[in-house]
C-alpha cells in the first residue's frame, strides 16, 4: 500500500486523527489522585476530549485510580550485607541497620523478577521510624500503657536479624516473585478483555508478535467491570500482594487503640507466609537451594538474570486458560480456614482511611513489559505538611480563622474542644494522619534523596517519578517551586535532578496563569530525562508567559535582551536567544563558587540568571576573597516573635521605649536600605500597614521609634538570652560571655521580598536594642566590620546577588557568602557614605568616633549640587549635622555606593547598568516619577514604600509646573506629624540614576 493509499482521505482526517487520540487516551493513559471525585472527572475530561461517532464508553480499569501517591511500598529490594546483622563481642550479633540504607528498585524479564536470591524485599522489613504515633507527646501521655506496648514492639522489630531470619526472607521473596508475575498476567488478560476496540486508521488487525494471546473483548460496560474486579477476589495475586504492601504501610499508621494486636517480627512474617502459602518445594530452584544449605545463602548462586527460562510454576501461570484466571475464584470469601487475622483487619482498614498506593505493583504491567512510562507530567501539590490545629479547633470554634487569636486564647478553646470525646477523635485523627504521613516521608529508606529537608509533597512525588519513568527512554515534566534549587539542605536531591534536568523554565505568576498561587510567586516547568553521564541542560528565567519559551529559541540572536520590564514599565515577554543560559559543570561550579563558597558544583544551588551576561558577572563576584565567614561573627534572629511571649520574656506592647531598660525591639518595617529610622508603629499597631514614614529632616538628636514589644523579664536576665562572644571561663570551667546587647548589629530584613524595589535591606542597629525574628542580625566586635557590611550589602550589586538566588527568606548559610573587606581605597569611601547614612541620632556616636579617619573631610560627591551636605565640616565628634537627611542627598550616597561596591568587585559599569535595568524595574518605575524640590526634598513620588510622603498626584499635577522660587505649603496627615505642615519649594527635579552612575564612575574612575 502506498502512502496515499494509506493517508486517510481528507473528509475522515480530522475523524481518524480523534479516533487516534481516543485510543491513546483509553491505553496509555495512566494517572492516580488521592481525591475519587478528581479521578472520575479526569475520565470524563478525558472521553470528551477523545469522543468521537460511535465511540463506545472508554473503560480506564486501573489505569486511573485513587491512592495516595506519597504512601506506599515500592518493588524495591536490600541486599544480604545490607540486613544480616554482624558479630560483635562475644559473638552476639550487632544490628545492621537496614532502614538508614536506600534499598534498589527491582528489574524484570520477559519471564521473571531479576531479583537475585540474597536480596529480600523492602517491604518485607520493619523501620525503626514505625509507629510515628510514639512522636506525639500529649497523646502518648493519655495512652502510657499502649505507648510502651508500642516501643517494645518496635524494638523487636529493629532487632539484628540472623541467618536463619533471613531465609525466611529469602523464601517469602521468593513467593512475591511468583505471584508478581501471576499478578502481571491477570492484568495484561484483563486488559485485553475490558480494552476498547483497536478502532484506528488503517484499521488492520495485529498479526501475532504478541507476549499474551489476545481474547474476545466483552462489549459491555458492566461485563468489564464484574472482569475488572476479579482482581480483587481473595485468592488472586495482585489481592494478595496489595494486603502484604498495605500490612507494611499500617505499620506506620497503627494507632494506640490497636497497641494489643502488634505483631512481633516473627508473628508478621507468619503472618505473610500463611497469606501466601509460600511452600518450599514450590519455589524456584535458586531459593531451593539457599534453603537446603545454609552456608551459601550468602553466595551469589547462580544468577538467571540473562536467563529469559521459566519455571515450572512459571509455566504453569502462563498455561492458566481465561477462565481459570477470572472465574475460577466466584466463590471464594477467605483465604483463612478460620476467620481473617484482626491484624490484617486493622491494615484493611488503615488502607482504606489512608489510600496506600503501590505504584509497581498497581501498574505493574507497565513496568514489566516496558521498564516504567514513556512520558510522566504533573503539577503535584505545592504543599507543606503540618498540623493546623487552628483549622481543626474552627470546626467546634470558628472565630479562631475569622478573627485572630492569642496562643493562650487558643490553647484556652482547645481544652474545651478536647473535652468533647468527637471533637477529641477529630483533633486526634487530623494530628495521627500528619504525624504518621510526615515520619513516612522523612524516612530513609522511603524518601533518601529528600533526608532532612521539610516534608513537601511535592518533592516527595517529584522523587517517585525517578524510579516511575523508564530508565532508558522515560521523560519526566512537573510543575512545581523553586525550593528544589535552593534547599540549604537539598544536596542529595539537586545531585540527582542535575543528572536528569534537561530544560528548566522559571515563571512568575504575574498574570495570574494559576490562580490560586500567589501574584508574585515564583514557580518552575522542569524537563527530566534519564540519567546522563554529562549534565546539561537550558534555563530560562523571569518567564511570565509560555510562549516566550518558544519565541527565545526561535529568536536569532540579534537586539537587545530587555530586563524583566520592557520600556512601558509591563512585565516583558519578548523573547531573546541570549535568555537562554547553558548549564554544565563549568557554569554550576560558578555558582557553588559565588553563592556558597565551595567547589561542590554537583550540588550547586541554581539561581535565576537572566542572561548569559550576567553568568559573567558571577564569575567575577565568585573571585572575591574575603567573605563574612572568614571573620568571627554572631548570627541571630533574636526573639522569636511567638516564642518568645510564650517563654515570658517578651511582651507585645507598643510604646515609645526606655533605652535604658533596653526595651527596643526591631522588626523588618523598622529598616530600610541604610535607614534604621525608616518607620515608626502607630499608637496601634496590629496591620503591616500601621506604620509611618519618619522624616530625618524633622527628629531630634534623641529620637526613637516606637517598639511593638518590650522586654517583661530583669534586665539581668534579659542581657544573658541572646549570647556574646566567648570571654573567658569561671571557676566551674564554664563559658563566660560577653553582653550581646553591646554590640553594633547589621539587622537585615528576614523576608525576601523579590518582587519590591529592593530585596536585600540592612541598616545599622544602636547598642541596647534587640530585635524579632522578622529581622536578622550580624554582630563584630570590631565596628569597622559592621560597616564594612552595611555598606556591601546596602548596593544594588549585593541586592542583584539575592535577586539572582530568588529565595524568600535570609539564611545565615546564605550570608556566609557576603563580600566584606575591600581595599582601602574603597572601604574608606564606602564606610563614609554609610557611617552619614545610618548614624541618624547620638546613639551612634560610639560608632562614628570608633570608625572616624580624617580622610572623611576630604570626600567629595561626584555631583555639584547645592541640596548635598558639605563633607569638610565634618568632625570626629557625632553632631546633629553629621547624618544625611534629604531625601535627595541620601539618595545620592546610595548611588555612589552602589558605585564604589561595583569597583571593589571587580565589575564594570555596563555590567552595574545592566543590573539595574534588568533586576530592579520597581526602582526603575519610581526612580522615573520621585520629583525633589529646591531643598531635597520629595515632594511627589510613585513609590508605594513612601506612602504619606510628599503630595497626592492630583495636587502634584497641579502643582509640577511651578517656577523657581515659588513655593507650595503641604498639611501632614501621618499619626505621627498629623497637622504639621511642609513648604516645597520649585524647581522640581527627577533624577536619572544610568546617568549619575556614568558619573559618579567616572569621578571615582579618576580619583580612586
Amino acid at each position: 500500500m502506498t502512502y496515499v493509499e494509506k493517508k486517510p482521505a481528507p473528509d475522515r482526517y480530522r475523524d481518524e486523527l480523534q479516533k487516534v487520540k481516543a485510543y491513546i487516551a483509553t491505553h496509555n493513559v495512566y494517572g492516580v489522585d488521592l481525591n475519587p471525585t478528581a479521578i472520575e472527572l479526569g475520565k470524563l475530561s478525558l472521553w470528551l476530549n477523545v469522543i468521537h461517532k460511535d465511540m463506545e464508553t472508554p473503560f480506564f480499569a486501573n489505569r486511573l485510580t485513587v491512592g495516595n501517591a506519597v504512601i506506599g511500598a515500592w518493588l524495591k529490594v536490600y541486599s544480604h550485607n545490607e540486613v544480616v546483622g554482624k558479630k560483635g563481642g562475644h559473638n552476639k550479633l550487632k544490628v545492621n541497620e537496614w532502614w538508614t540504607k536506600a534499598p534498589h528498585k527491582v528489574k524484570f524479564g520477559r519471564t521473571h523478577v531479576k531479583r537475585t536470591v540474597n536480596e529480600v524485599y523492602h517491604f518485607l522489613l520493619p523501620d525503626k521510624a514505625m509507629l510515628a504515633a510514639l512522636g506525639l507527646k500529649d497523646m502518648k501521655k493519655g495512652y502510657a500503657t499502649e505507648a510502651k506496648v508500642m516501643a517494645d514492639r518496635l524494638k523487636d522489630w529493629t532487632a539484628p536479624v540472623g541467618e536463619e531470619q533471613f531465609r525466611t526472607l529469602q523464601r517469602l521473596s521468593a513467593k512475591i516473585d511468583l505471584l508478581l508475575r501471576e499478578a502481571m498476567e491477570t492484568q495484561v488478560n484483563i486488559e485485553h478483555l475490558t480494552n476498547n476496540r483497536r478502532d484506528i486508521w488503517p484499521h488492520e488487525v495485529p498479526q501475532g508478535g504478541m507476549l499474551f494471546r489476545a481474547y474476545e473483548q466483552a462489549e459491555k460496560y458492566a461485563e468489564k467491570e464484574r472482569i475488572f474486579d476479579t482482581r480483587y477476589r481473595h485468592d488472586n495475586a495482585y489481592y494478595k500482594l496489595k494486603l502484604v504492601m498495605d500490612y507494611w504501610c499500617a505499620l506506620w499508621f497503627w494507632e494506640y487503640q490497636d497497641a494489643a494486636a502488634l505483631p512481633t517480627r516473627e508473628e508478621y512474617w507468619r503472618e505473610i507466609e500463611n497469606l501466601l502459602d509460600v511452600s518450599n518445594d514450590k519455589l524456584d530452584r535458586n531459593t531451593q537451594r539457599a534453603m537446603a544449605d545454609a552456608n551459601r545463602a550468602c553466595e551469589e548462586i547462580e544468577s538467571e538474570y540473562g536467563s529469559e527460562r521459566m519455571t515450572e510454576e512459571q509455566a504453569q501461570i502462563v498455561a492458566k486458560s481465561k477462565e481459570e484466571l477470572l472465574e475460577s475464584t466466584t466463590a471464594q470469601t477467605t483465604l483463612f480456614a478460620d476467620k481473617e487475622p484482626e491484624r490484617f483487619k486493622i491494615a484493611k482498614r488503615l488502607a482504606d482511611r489512608y489510600h496506600f498506593f503501590h505504584p509497581m505493583l498497581e501498574f505493574i504491567e507497565v513496568f514489566w513489559l516496558r521498564d516504567g512510562f514513556d512520558v510522566i507530567c504533573g503539577n503535584p501539590p505545592w504543599l507543606k505538611l503540618q498540623f493546623d490545629d487552628k483549622a481543626v479547633l474552627s470546626e467546634r470554634y470558628p472565630e479562631v480563622m475569622i478573627h485572630k487569636v492569642s496562643a493562650p486564647e487558643a490553647r484556652a478553646m482547645q481544652t474545651r474542644f478536647m473535652e468533647d470525646a468527637s471533637m477529641r477523635r477529630i483533633y486526634e485523627e487530623e494530628q495521627m494522619e500528619v504525624q504518621c504521613s510526615s515520619v513516612f516521608m522523612n524516612a530513609f529508606a522511603n524518601y533518601p534523596l529528600l533526608i532532612g529537608q521539610q516534608t513537601n509533597l511535592y518533592k516527595c512525588v517529584l522523587t517517585n517519578t525517578f524510579d516511575l519513568a523508564s530508565a532508558e527512554n522515560g521523560y519526566i515534566g512537573i510543575l512545581c517551586p523553586e525550593s528544589i534549587y535552593d534547599d540549604p539542605k537539598g544536596q542529595p536531591l539537586r545531585r540527582e535532578v542535575y543528572k536528569r534536568l534537561r530544560y528548566h523554565f522559571q515563571y512568575q505568576n504575574a498574570f495570574n496563569l494559576f490562580a490560586e498561587v500567589a501574584h508574585r510567586a515564583k514557580y518552575g516547568s522542569n524537563i527530566f530525562s534519564s540519567c546522563k553521564e554529562c549534565i546539561g541542560f537550558k534555563s530560562i528565567n523571569n518567564l511570565f508567559h509560555p510562549n516566550t519559551v518558544d519565541a527565545c529559541f526561535a529568536h536569532d540572536g540579534h537586539g537587545k535582551c530587555g530586563g524583566i520590564k520592557d520600556s512601558n514599565n509591563e512585565w516583558n515577554t519578548s523573547g531573546h536567544s541570549n535568555r537562554i543560559v547553558s548549564f554544565g559543570k563549568d557554569e554550576l561550579l560558578v555558582l557553588a563558587q559565588t553563592f556558597e563558597d565551595c567547589n561542590e558544583w554537583e550540588t550547586a544551588k541554581l539561581v535565576g540568571i537572566h542572561n548569559n551576561e550576567i553568568l559573567k558577572v558571577l564569575i567575577k563576584l565568585s573571585s572575591f576573597t574575603n567573605h563574612l565567614c572568614d571573620v568571627k561573627h554572631i548570627v541571630s534572629e533574636c526573639f522569636h516573635e511567638t516564642g518568645a511571649v510564650d517563654n515570658g520574656w517578651i511582651i507585645r506592647n507598643t510604646t515609645f521605649p526606655s533605652w535604658n531598660k533596653q526595651e527596643m525591639l526591631f522588626n523588618g518595617p523598622h529598616i530600610n536600605v541604610s535607614n534604621p529610622l525608616y518607620k515608626t508603629p502607630r499608637s496601634i499597631c496590629k496591620e503591616k500597614a500601621d506604620y509611618d514614614i519618619i522624616a530625618l529632616e524633622r527628629i531630634d538628636d534623641n529620637f526613637s521609634a516606637r517598639t511593638n514589644y518590650i522586654p517583661c523579664t530583669s534586665l539581668e536576665e534579659y542581657n544573658t538570652l541572646i549570647k556574646g562572644f566567648p570571654k573567658g571561663q569561671d571557676e566551674d570551667g564554664n563559658t563566660i560571655y560577653e553582653n550581646w546587647m553591646d554590640y553594633y548589629k547589621v539587622g537585615f530584613r528576614k523576608m525576601l521580598s523579590q518582587a519590591g524595589e529592593r530585596t536585600l535591606i540592612c541598616a545599622l542597629l544602636p547598642r541596647k536594642s534587640a530585635h524579632i525574628n522578622g529581622v536578622i542580625s550580624v554582630a563584630f566586635r570590631n565596628g569597622d566590620y559592621s560597616v564594612d557590611m552595611t555598606a556591601m550589602c546596602s548596593s544594588i550589586v549585593m541586592d542583584f546577588y539575592m535577586k539572582t538566588v530568588g529565595a524568600s527568606n535570609l539564611q545565615s548559610s546564605r550570608m556566609d557568602s557576603f563580600p566584606l573587606v575591600v581595599e582601602d581605597k574603597y572601604r574608606k569611601a564606602l564606610h563614609a557614605r554609610t557611617l552619614r547614612l545610618n548614624c541618624v541620632t547620638n546613639r551612634y556616636a560610639d560608632l562614628w568616633s570608633e570608625v572616624w579617619d580624617d580622610s572623611y573631610k576630604q570626600e567629595q560627591w561626584s555631583i555639584k549640587d547645592k541640596r548635598l551636605a558639605p563633607w569638610d565640616t565634618l568632625t570626629e565628634e557625632w553632631n546633629h549635622d553629621t547624618p544625611l537627611r534629604n531625601y535627595f542627598e541620601r539618595r545620592m550616597a546610595l548611588v555612589e555606593i552602589d558605585v564604589l561596591a561595583a569597583m571593589a568587585l571587580g565589575l564594570t559599569l555596563d555590567e552595574l547598568i545592566m543590573m539595574y535595568e534588568i533586576q530592579f524595574p520597581v526602582l526603575q518605575q519610581n526612580e522615573n516619577d520621585t520629583w525633589y524640590d529646591r531643598h531635597g526634598r520629595i515632594v511627589f513620588t510613585c513609590s508605594k514604600g513612601l506612602i504619606g510622603v510628599g503630595v497626592d498626584r492630583p495636587t502634584w499635577n497641579r502643582i509640577r509646573e511651578m517656577h523657581p522660587g515659588e513655593t507650595y505649603t503641604h498639611t501632614l496627615t501621618s499619626e505621627l506629624y498629623a497637622g504639621q505642615t511642609l513648604t516645597y519649594e520649585a524647581p522640581f527635579t527627577c533624577c536619572d540614576r544610568i546617568a549619575d552612575y556614568r558619573n559618579a564612575w567616572a569621578f571615582f574612575e579618576k580619583r580612586l
